[in-house]
């Protein structure tokens, strides 16, 4: 344990640590400054700094993202007063001590983990949908830049539109539309149309997941027949569960499907560890299921309601390591698949939707030059319209990657 004077520093912004701490007595401040501080003068500290939050109640943690997920610090913790904090290093035996003697302080940061966890899937939900939705704009500017070109050259038998249909089929939107059509599958082409949207499976996502062996789960051990929902996304977080035996899918918003065969898996965790928050006044709200979970086959698992999860993982330090771990784990493996989606999205804002909304407007623009001709008015307006729906797609699609990416658990640049 570690006596800090008031305005003594914990550690600054911009550091990466390899521990985080607990409080033990006293107060703590959470603070991001604008420029680097030169006094420990509280006064001082503060009158260039934005407080963020004060840590006054003992077990709480303060650094533990950053230093678990592997970043910088994005704020500074100075003590208020005469203060004591627990150190936790990210060392899986010495954490394993250090929880084992402040058990509160494990669960504290299994809770604060859980909360990073239920926004960045929320955020990966929102980029699969987003995902999903531009490659439903992709399949119909191609299918429709191919049918513009149709219908001019069947109308151009009366008129001469020779010069209109070599440009249009010497643009890029030409060759791209019949790569998109010959290449997609057919529910990337008809998706929106029938709104129909991508189901994507992780068959790796047991991994980092197990907090105990499957021969500890005996007491408490239910069965449950395939079929059968463990939890339903949007309903209240009342129990846990520990798989002994069994296949179990969790199907996430935006069409996510993961599979959790590894015994030992924890399911249901996020919204109970929260609504432990919540019963604490931690969390101003109950919490709710991210995701439906459903058993593939028989399963065999370990249920702990609500109201007997602190006793459970308070009686059992290693399993409440393990279950920071995991968390950790999946917050770097959501992390990982959420740069995935935007670094895909961001390919196919400039290599899809840039050069197919140029082309679409292109020919639009030509084609209104013609107006007085009525025969190619309904080619007009299919373009014209095209233009209009891939242009707000894209102001869609940044809007979502800048909305996931500021102020949250996962930063990157486009």
């Amino acid at each position: 344990m570690i006596k800090f004077a008031p305005g003594e520093p914990v550690f600054h912004q911009g550091q990466v640590r390899q521990e985080f701490f607990g409080l033990i007595e006293g107060r703590f401040a959470k603070v991001r400054f604008n420029s680097a501080p030169t006094s420990r003068d509280l006064d001082s500290l503060f009158a260039n700094a934005e407080l963020l939050e004060i840590f006054e109640h003992p077990d709480q943690v303060f650094g533990e993202i950053d230093v678990l997920l592997q970043q910088p610090h994005n704020f500074s913790v100075f003590a208020l007063d005469p203060a004591e904090a627990v150190t936790i290093p990210v060392n899986a035996d010495t954490m394993r001590q250090s929880i084992k003697r402040f058990p509160g302080c494990g669960l504290a940061t299994c809770i604060s983990l859980a909360a990073k966890l239920r926004d960045a899937l929320g955020d990966y939900a929102r980029l699969l949908r987003e995902e999903d939705a531009v490659d439903g704009v992709v399949a119909g500017a191609a299918a429709d830049y191919i049918e513009a070109i149709r219908a001019i050259a069947e109308y151009s038998e009366g008129i001469p539109l020779d010069e209109l249909i070599d440009k249009a089929m010497s643009h890029p939107s030409c060759t791209l539309s019949e790569r998109v059509i010959n290449s997609a599958p057919v529910s990337m082409v008809t998706q929106e149309k029938f709104g129909g949207g991508r189901i994507r499976t992780n068959s790796r996502a047991s991994i980092g997941s197990a907090v105990m062996p499957s021969s500890a789960i005996r007491d408490g051990v239910r069965v449950y027949n395939a079929g059968t929902s463990l939890c339903l996304a949007g309903g209240y977080g009342d129990r846990l569960y520990i798989l002994r035996e069994g296949i179990v899918e969790v199907r996430l918003d935006g069409g996510a499907r993961i599979q959790i065969s590894r015994p030992g898996s924890i399911i249901g965790e996020i919204a109970v560890l929260l609504n432990l928050a919540a019963e604490r006044g931690v969390m101003p709200a109950p919490a709710v299921r991210t995701a439906n979970v459903v058993c593939l086959t028989q399963v065999t698992a370990l249920s702990i309601p609500l109201d007997q999860v602190e006793e459970f993982l308070a009686a059992r330090p290693e399993v409440l390591t393990d279950l920071m771990l995991a968390l950790t784990m999946r917050a770097r493996e959501t992390r990982k698949s959420c740069e995935d989606v935007r670094q895909r999205l961001s390919l196919k804002l400039n290599k899809l939707l840039k050069p197919f909304l140029e082309g679409h407007h292109a020919l639009a623009w030509k084609l209104e030059a013609m107006h007085d001709d009525p025969g190619l008015d309904e080619v007009f307006r299919l373009t014209s319209k095209r233009s209009r729906n891939i242009y707000d797609r894209f102001a869609a699609t940044l809007r979502v990657l800048d909305g996931t990416r500021e102020g949250r658990l996962f930063k990157s640049a486009m």
